[in-house]
């Protein structure tokens, strides 16, 4: 074989292992957009439901205070004056 066969079979396996290299490379950024497509939704999705977990807490808050609240009043001001402070406002 002369030495430009081998050369030309050379370059050949050369450029046939870069296209390989190449198909590989390709299947990996295809397999990565792939994967932060799927991490992108999977994160709107949480972020939708912390938006929505914290819509609720904050609903749980406010009627925990209003029940607070009216057991302070009952607490400090009674029902019908039976017990506790005398009530700030004279009622009508």
């Amino acid at each position: 074989m002369s030495d430009t066969q081998e050369i030309v079979q050379r370059l050949e396996r050369e450029m046939a292992d870069r296209a390989a290299a190449v198909e590989k490379v390709d299947a990996f950024k295809n397999q990565l957009a792939q994967a932060i497509k799927a991490f992108m939704a999977a994160d709107e999705a949480v972020r939708g439901l912390n938006d929505h977990d914290s819509e609720i807490d904050t609903q749980i808050a406010a009627a925990i205070d209003e029940h607070l609240r009216a057991i302070d009043r009952l607490c400090r001001f009674g029902i019908d004056g039976g017990f506790g402070e005398e009530h700030p406002v004279k009622e009508y």
